[in-house]
């Protein structure tokens, strides 16, 4: 965490360009991230491999991305328990 209490998620990209956006699985990690560690913000940073290049944006908590994931989540789990 920072000195303003956020999380911090550094994704290196190997490719050699960035995205200059969070990717909607890295949304659910950094939501993941603030309700484990009781923020509303995420610092999100993102670089290159050889860090000639970086972007940096905040990801705040959203309630509505946050019942969707438990949403999911819970589906998921019912699925995979009517295996079992």
């Amino acid at each position: 965490m920072n000195e303003q209490g956020q999380v911090i998620e550094i994704k290196t990209r190997s490719r050699g360009y960035l995205y200059r956006r969070a990717w909607p699985n890295e949304i659910a990690q950094m939501h993941v991230y603030m309700y484990l560690t009781g923020t509303t913000e995420c610092a999100f940073v993102e670089t290159v491999e050889s860090g000639a290049s970086t972007f940096e944006d905040t990801i705040t908590w959203d309630q509505t991305t946050w019942d969707d994931i438990t949403a999911k989540l819970g589906h998921a789990v019912r699925l995979i328990a009517a295996k079992l």
